[in-house]
C-alpha cells in the first residue's frame, strides 16, 4: 500500500511534469518550456514543429549517456569532460535551429538559451530523478547551474553571498579574492543588458561558470545545490 506521503509526491509530480512518458523524456520537455518562451519567430522558421522534438531527443541521448557513463566513486570528477561534453551538445543544440525548415526565416538559437534548456534538465535529474538516473549522482557536481535572469542579478547584487554556511563558518565577500567575483559581477551586468537568452560568447559563458564554481568550492556545495538556494532566496 502506498504512503500518504508517496501518493503526495507522485501528485505533485504528475502535475508538474506531465503523466506520460519516462522521468527523463518529461524533464527535458519542462525544460523545454523554462526556455521556449525566449524563442522569436519559430512558428514561421518552423511551422510543422519539427525542431524541438529533434532537439530534445538529443539532450535526452546525451544525458543518457552521462547516465551510462557514470563516474566511479574512487575517482575525481572530470570537470573538463563535463565542459567539453556541454559545449558539444549546445553547439548541436544550435545546429538544430540553425537548419531549421525554412532556411530563408532562420532561428537565432544562442548558447544562452542551450544552457537554459540543458542546465534545466539537468537540475530537474538532480532534483526528481531517482534510480533510474543514478549514474548520474557524481556528474551533478560538476554541473552547470542555470542562467536566467534572477541568478544574474543575485550576482549583481551581491545576493549569492549572504547567509551561505561554508567550511570556515558564514560566506562573506572577504573570503574571496577581488578579480574573480569582480569579474563575475561584470559577466553578468554584461549579459543583463541584452538578456540571458541572447548570450552568444560561449568563452564568457563557461568563464562565468568556473567563477560560480570557485563560490561553490569555498562553501564546499556543488553549484546546483547553491543555485537552488539562490534561486529560491530570489522568488
Amino acid at each position: 500500500m502506498l504512503s500518504i506521503d508517496k501518493l503526495k509526491f507522485d501528485f505533485l509530480f504528475n502535475a508538474y511534469f506531465g503523466e506520460e512518458g519516462a522521468n527523463l523524456k518529461r524533464f527535458v520537455s519542462l525544460a523545454y518550456l523554462d526556455m521556449n518562451r525566449t524563442l522569436r519567430g519559430i512558428s514561421t522558421s518552423d511551422p510543422n514543429g519539427t525542431i524541438q522534438p529533434k532537439a530534445g531527443e538529443l539532450i535526452k541521448n546525451q544525458v543518457n549517456y552521462l547516465n551510462e557513463n557514470a563516474v566511479p566513486d574512487d575517482k575525481t570528477v572530470p570537470f573538463d569532460t563535463f565542459d567539453s561534453w556541454h559545449h558539444k551538445l549546445a553547439d548541436a543544440l544550435i545546429k538544430c535551429y540553425t537548419d531549421a525548415p525554412n532556411v530563408d526565416n532562420p532561428v537565432c538559437f544562442t548558447y544562452g538559451q542551450a544552457q537554459k534548456w540543458i542546465n534545466m534538465t539537468i537540475k530537474y535529474c538532480w532534483l526528481f530523478g531517482g534510480s533510474e538516473l543514478q549514474g548520474l549522482d557524481h556528474w551533478f557536481k560538476a554541473a552547470h547551474i542555470p542562467v536566467d535572469r534572477k541568478i544574474l542579478y543575485a550576482v549583481i547584487e551581491g545576493k549569492i553571498f549572504q547567509a551561505l554556511p561554508c567550511k570556515d563558518g558564514w560566506l562573506k565577500w572577504g573570503d574571496f579574492d577581488t578579480d574573480p567575483i569582480s569579474e563575475m559581477r561584470k559577466l553578468a551586468e554584461k549579459v543583463c543588458k541584452d538578456g540571458w537568452s541572447k548570450w552568444k560568447d560561449w568563452d564568457e559563458y563557461q568563464s562565468f561558470q568556473d567563477k560560480i564554481r570557485i563560490v561553490s568550492n569555498k562553501c564546499d556545495k556543488f553549484p546546483l545545490y547553491l543555485e537552488s538556494i539562490w534561486w529560491n532566496k530570489s522568488s
